[in-house]
């Protein structure tokens, strides 16, 4: 196996900073958010942070190992990563394998822990889209050859997410989907037509017809109309942020997280940073994730390889796309999804998937750097 060599590959420093800060900032905003529930709930304070400790060691390891394998190998294994990833999804719904968790049938149980496939599937969709669009120009333009092949895929995808039911990632695959395949050549005009066809039978089959997902979206557009049932959780939300103002209650004297705002430590750890840290705290974060893009984003116009540049493209809209979902779901921006905060929220699998994906991107942005001084 071909490893690039680390004192010789150039390094970004400061997307690497940005990096080692969102990550130290989730370690410590989950103990904060979550030991008084761990304590009550498995009379361990530290119970949930030991795990996510765990899981961040394995995440530093897929980090470093994505860091210096050289990302244009993975062009030979994206069929079958997206295959292996589509059927781990599937294993979610075997008897006594998949767990369920608030009704929805996102996990495998494996020994201790769960492993949550739809996070493996999405990076290696990502893979998968670069290899196809990049090996494809020359059907590209094409609607029938070249737009219609991966509708097939993200469809079936979302219909095996959907069962789960995880609309969020569904939404997710979809969006990567449109916006590598604007940026490997695809017409934007093809994209607009099935954005326009799709969006009513969208709305109609997957909100109007779902009675959970009806009650998120007029939540959405009236929180305020049953605070105390479906509307709670975002209304606690709210309240977290209007007690923080804009320095904080201080870290670890938010109030929210005493059992008041249910999935503190995961989903809506953002707005216990809103609590604690105020405004000034969560505009931080909202910058340190801004500036992740904008290295992602500089990093994919300087690439001249254009699996590196879609990579680089899907795996920074991956990260940003779901953090600002995140943190539009908890400000109220946003119907309600189940989507954790990249980095930041407590969950395994989606700790060592983000890592794993951040390597990537580090391991081409390395690449730049190298071609750049070759050059000088």
């Amino acid at each position: 196996m071909e490893l690039v060599d680390v004192k010789k590959s150039g390094v970004d420093g400061a997307l690497m900073a940005v990096l080692v800060i969102l990550v130290l900032s989730g370690v410590v905003m989950v103990f904060s958010s979550s030991a008084l529930f761990a304590d009550y709930n498995y009379h361990d304070s530290f119970y949930f942070i030991k795990k996510q400790l765990f899981w961040l060691s394995l995440g530093a390891l897929a980090f470093i190992f994505c860091r210096n394998y050289p990302y244009e190998n993975y062009r030979k294994y994206a069929k079958p990563l997206l295959f292996v990833s589509g059927f781990l999804l599937l294993l979610t719904f075997v008897p006594h394998l998949g767990r369920s968790v608030n009704h929805a049938k996102r996990w495998i149980g494996v020994s201790f822990f769960n492993i949550e496939p739809s996070e493996i599937l999405k990076l290696c969709f990502i893979i998968y889209m670069a290899d196809s669009v990049a090996k494809r120009q020359d059907l590209i333009k094409s609607f029938k050859k070249g737009m219609v092949p991966y509708l097939v895929i993200v469809g079936i995808l979302s219909f095996v997410l959907l069962r789960q039911p995880d609309f969020g990632s569904a939404v997710m695959i979809g969006l990567l989907c449109m916006s590598m395949f604007f940026v490997g050549g695809g017409k934007p005009a093809h994209i607009g037509a099935v954005g326009l066809l799709c969006a009513p039978a969208v709305y109609y089959f997957l909100i109007v017809k779902s009675v959970y997902r009806n009650n998120r979206l007029l939540g959405f557009l009236d929180p305020w109309n049953d605070p105390s049932n479906k509307t709670y959780q975002i209304v606690q939300s709210f309240v977290a942020f209007g007690s923080g103002g804009v320095s904080g209650t201080g870290l670890g004297k938010g109030v929210q997280k005493l059992l008041h705002l249910p999935e503190a430590h995961t989903d809506f750890i953002f707005a216990i940073i809103g609590e604690e840290l105020g405004l000034i705290g969560a505009t931080i974060l909202l910058g340190l994730f801004c500036f992740f893009i904008y290295k992602g984003i500089q990093t994919a116009l300087k690439t001249e390889n254009l699996f590196g540049r879609l990579l680089a493209v899907g795996i920074t809209g991956y990260i940003g796309l779901q953090a600002f979902l995140n943190m539009s779901v908890v400000l109220g921006m946003a119907p309600t999804k189940g989507m954790t905060l990249p980095f930041i929220s407590y969950g395994g699998s989606s700790l060592i998937i983000n890592l794993a994906a951040a390597g990537i991107l580090m391991n081409i942005a390395s690449r730049v750097k190298n071609e750049k001084s070759r050059y000088n």
